[in-house]
């Protein structure tokens, strides 16, 4: 119930039923991905989409950065965070990813620049070499 003169308003319901990544999430996920090529690194972590998200322009990088007190805008602060993420990384035969809708699969994965995951595979996949 929705009490008079609120700002809420219903949600809608996604017709389609599927859920797919907005297009920030997009854009967050691009500049993670650049910011493991750029560090040289085969595998996205936790640690580039926080990079992403710490040099992202607009209100969601401002209060970040002011959160964080880091501003992955200068290359100290992006060395400093990305250094040891990929030492001894390895596969832990984690679940496959059942959140996302199979159809937004592939074109999250082309945002990264990394090859679909085969489910026959056991292997961890890392970023397209470009």
């Amino acid at each position: 119930m929705i009490l008079p003169g609120s700002r809420c308003r219903p949600r809608r319901r996604n017709p389609s039923g599927r859920a797919t990544p907005d297009p920030r999430v997009e854009e967050l996920l691009r500049s993670a991905g650049e910011a493991a090529r750029t560090a040289r690194h085969q595998v996205v972590d936790i640690e580039h989409v926080l990079v992403a998200v710490l040099a992202a322009p607009g209100p969601v990088g401002r209060f970040t950065r002011a959160t964080a007190g880091w501003d992955a805008r200068q290359p100290e602060v992006v060395k400093e965070i990305l250094s040891d993420t990929q030492h001894g990384y390895q596969y832990v035969g984690l679940p496959d990813l059942n959140h996302l809708d199979p159809v937004a699969i592939p074109d999250t994965y082309a945002t990264l620049g990394a090859v679909v995951p085969d489910p026959e595979d056991g292997e961890l996949r890392l970023l397209a070499e470009r």
